[in-house]
């Protein structure tokens, strides 16, 4: 029989309780305290961790994963390594390094040392990820000596099955959609993350004005990897140092240098380059941002990683609500607004009527922001969408489910007042010309821009999709969205997904879970060739 204790469930197997959790927990925390990087200084911590991580980058450019003794690697498993190793490195050494280094040290970390050093942080995101998500419940923790096993508590692997195919789907299409092949295609990649309007104004800034800092920045990591590239065509690992990836200038040279690029103003540039530099732990994210501060304003910025790893607009909208709440609060309904107003321009063609809220009762109807009229049919889609940061983590995730739980409560309200209303709402909506017309199916979905969460709290045949998706299944019509929904068959069957065991090593701490994997057939099935 399970167990709860507080927030965490323990299996019916488990030998200690929740405490003894938190104890290995704290032993996971303070094992970092063994890596001599944090004997150097802040900054000679930083250089020789970023130096090793652009490593890392480059050989992943050239199609190399890193192998991994206890951990079975892919090319996506890396990709992970190269993004969440950098975070928590940065967030330790701000943590744990002086701005002197430690006295009576004279002996500088080994490569080797510093390679163990970013694989724990890439372990270590790996356990808290599974600590958030045990912590939601998600999981069943089963203690059995040094072994720690997640259970899953639910039979909702098909939400994180459906989030790894549209992400499949949007790289597989984002790559079919680029013409060129060589370092260009990855500008082109950076620039398509920017759907946002231009007029965004972030206060010191636009967005517009953003952009371009991003755009130049780009060019210039770009350059700067291609020339790397051809001075190491032939890499010998263990000889080989990636120091001309770390690009290290003080403040005002990067201001200098993007002023000249951009022509904007030196308070302007001065800005943005304060919110693209990592400061410390309690209001940014090494994520989210370019440069990473070493010493009175001497910025670092890794060439490799931020030409091939960051994505401008996902990590201005996540660091904004840390920078200003109110601002981003009021930044979120212009998303909203925003998907309205794509949707209504992918659809101008089709036949499909686009009904929005124009009433300030309309405007106040849960579960209504859009609705979708065949006219011919009279098939009609009612549509609650949520815009959420796309999550980059365990914790990000249930934040996503808080909302996606919010519009199928939505959705539900919507159906009790069309059901008293069914007769009058399309003249409401539509005028007088539909006073008499009444939709012969009606359909309800939640709608959300990038990822529909882990499942907690719902089920998985809940009519939840991406606005990819739904515009996908729309040029199919607005008759076969609907069959889809109400059949069922938005979801992955769970014949094409498979629970794959996995496991990772902390200290002597041997941690299992199971991972979500997609079968061939299934990606094979859906993705543009």
């Amino acid at each position: 029989m399970i167990k709860r204790e507080g927030n965490y469930v323990l299996h019916p197997d488990s030998k200690e309780g929740v405490g003894e959790f938190f104890k290995i927990k704290e032993f996971i925390d303070e094992y970092a305290m063994n890596f001599s990087v944090f004997k150097l200084s802040r900054k000679e911590a930083l250089k020789e961790v970023l130096i090793i991580h652009s490593e890392f980058v480059f050989m992943h450019n050239q199609g190399r994963v890193r192998a991994l003794p206890d951990i079975k690697m892919d090319f996506r498993n890396n990709e992970v390594l190269i993004q969440e190793s950098l975070k928590w490195a940065i967030k330790l050494i701000y943590k744990f390094c002086e701005e002197k280094p430690k006295k009576n040290n004279l002996i500088k970390p080994t490569r080797k040392e510093i390679i163990e050093f970013i694989i724990y942080c890439y372990k270590l995101d790996l356990f808290y990820n599974l600590f958030n998500s045990a912590g939601k419940g998600q999981y069943h923790i089963k203690l059995l000596d040094n072994r720690i096993s997640f259970h899953s508590s639910s039979e909702n692997n098909g939400f994180l099955a459906y989030n790894s195919w549209r992400q499949a789907y949007r790289e597989r299409k984002q790559i079919n959609d680029i013409n060129s092949v060589d370092r260009k295609a990855i500008q082109e990649v950076h620039m398509s993350d920017f759907h946002m309007p231009e007029e965004w104004d972030l206060g010191a800034y636009t967005l517009a004005e953003f952009k371009e800092v991003s755009k130049q920045i780009d060019k210039l990591c770009t350059a700067w990897f291609i020339n790397h590239l051809r001075e190491n065509k032939y890499v010998v690992v263990g000889k080989y140092r990636a120091d001309g990836l770390v690009k290290i200038n003080h403040k005002n040279w990067w201001v200098n240098q993007l002023v000249d690029l951009t022509g904007f103003s030196t308070k302007v540039i001065e800005s943005i380059v304060d919110d693209l530099t990592y400061v410390d732990t309690n209001n940014s994210d090494p994520c989210y941002q370019f440069f990473i501060q070493l010493k009175n304003n001497e910025l670092a910025l890794p060439a490799g990683f931020v030409a091939s790893f960051v994505r401008p607009e996902r990590n201005l909208i996540a660091y904004l609500p840390k920078k200003d709440q109110k601002l981003f609060s009021r930044l979120s309904n212009d998303c909203e607004d925003q998907q309205i107003q794509y949707i209504k321009k992918k659809l101008k063609n089709s036949g499909i009527i686009v009904i929005s809220k124009k009433t300030k009762a309309q405007d106040k109807r849960e579960g209504m922001d859009l609705m979708l009229l065949d006219p011919k049919s009279l098939d009609l889609l009612i549509i609650e969408l949520k815009w959420r940061i796309p999550p980059a983590s365990a914790r990000e995730m249930y934040g996503t489910d808080e909302a996606i739980n919010k519009g199928i409560k939505q959705i539900k309200k919507a159906e009790e007042w069309v059901e008293k209303n069914l007769n009058s709402i399309l003249k409401e909506y539509l005028g007088e010309d539909y006073s008499k017309t009444v939709p012969k199916r009606i359909s309800y979905c939640v709608v959300i821009n990038e990822n529909i969460g882990a499942g907690s709290g719902c089920e998985l045949l809940d009519p939840i999709i991406t606005v990819d998706h739904l515009l996908e299944l729309l040029e199919h019509g607005l008759g076969h969205t609907i069959n889809c929904l109400d059949t069922r068959e938005h979801r992955i069957p769970q014949k094409y997904i498979k629970m794959k065991p996995l496991s990772f090593n902390i200290s002597n701490f041997k941690f299992e879970f199971s991972g979500t994997e997609l079968l061939g057939e299934w990606l094979d099935k859906v993705l543009e060739k």
